[in-house]
């Protein structure tokens, strides 16, 4: 009884101190514009990324590459900006219809929707309307060969923060499309500040294409 009471009591510290042990975050520096920076230099996870505005920084973390500029936010936030599972269109500022989407948009500028290469050459007829709404749909055909169409914004404005639902045609299963305004209307990723603020709202697949290096 007492061996036995012995081996849980040390099977317990075990299992508390795998929990308290953990891989730290940490990015290295491929190259920048500030000379605190040198290439090769590792930031762990409570180390500070101090840049002017216009300066710009490249990190690597395991072979994955991403571009920041005049950021200053601890690395540990960027953890969220690595490991993204890629796919679907990669324009950043294209609506992907096919596949459903939260998106960020800039107030001064049209809402577009797009499709991938591969399916370009279709011509595609999508019912758009605000989910769950008992109204008629609005009536969409993004011809052949288009590769972007401007979402009907006089039949169907965008209201921030609200969802939309997207049936093509061919299908009996809708998308849903989430917009969010952004709060600046500077270019990105000058201000990092919008990039944090699209990454919290959902809008991933545009923030890894904003920030991704090849």
């Amino acid at each position: 009884m007492f061996k036995l009471l012995r081996l849980c009591l040390i099977l317990a510290a075990c299992l508390f101190l795998a929990q308290g042990v953990r891989a730290e975050f940490s990015v290295t520096v491929v190259s920048s514009d500030s000379s605190q920076y040198k290439p090769g230099k590792t930031l762990k996870e409570n180390d500070r990324i101090t840049l002017k505005k216009d300066q710009n920084i490249i990190l690597d973390h395991k072979g994955e590459k991403r571009s920041f500029t005049g950021l200053s936010k601890l690395v540990k936030t960027l953890k969220e900006f690595f490991g993204v599972k890629r796919g679907g269109l990669s324009e950043r500022w294209l609506v992907d219809v096919l596949r459903g989407d939260v998106f960020c948009y800039k107030k001064e500028k049209p809402v577009m929707l797009g499709r991938s290469e591969a399916n370009v050459e279709e011509t595609i007829t999508l019912f758009l309307k605000l989910a769950y709404s008992a109204n008629e749909p609005v009536e969409v055909i993004l011809p052949a060969e288009e590769k972007a169409w401007a979402w009907p914004m006089s039949e169907l404005p965008i209201i921030d923060g609200q969802k939309y639902e997207v049936k093509i045609e061919s299908q009996s299963a809708g998308k849903y499309l989430t917009f969010y305004q952004l709060p600046s209307d500077n270019e990105f990723p000058s201000d990092p500040d919008n990039l944090f603020w699209m990454k919290e709202k959902g809008c991933d697949r545009q923030v890894d294409l904003l920030t991704a290096v090849d």
